[in-house]
């Protein structure tokens, strides 16, 4: 019977000094689960957005003319249920005078 009191005692004491602790952290720094779980989140979107900066940029937008175009494409349905696609080319001034 001794033996399993120190055995609890020795757990009790160890899970309060470990209360203790994460009370401090998280008084002195931060929230130590949000911060491991929101730094594992910031990795993942980080990844993400490494493929995406490798990923090849669109034909339009890579012309160096003097006249860039804006694509923008509308789907209509017609009676036969297919969808059909229409691209608008603006010119780059034209975009220029709506943006300011």
């Amino acid at each position: 019977m001794r033996r399993a009191l120190r055995a609890l005692s020795t757990v009790l004491i160890v899970a309060g000094a470990l209360l203790l602790a994460d009370a401090a952290l998280t008084l002195l720094w931060q929230e130590p689960v949000s911060a491991v779980y929101g730094r594992i989140q910031q990795d993942q979107l980080e990844g993400q957005l490494k493929d995406l900066e490798k990923a090849p940029i669109a034909a339009c937008s890579t012309r160096a003319n003097a006249v860039s175009v804006c694509v923008a494409a509308s789907a209509r349905t017609d009676c036969s249920g297919s969808v059909a696609a229409s691209a608008v080319i603006v010119p780059i001034s034209t975009i220029a005078a709506i943006t300011t």
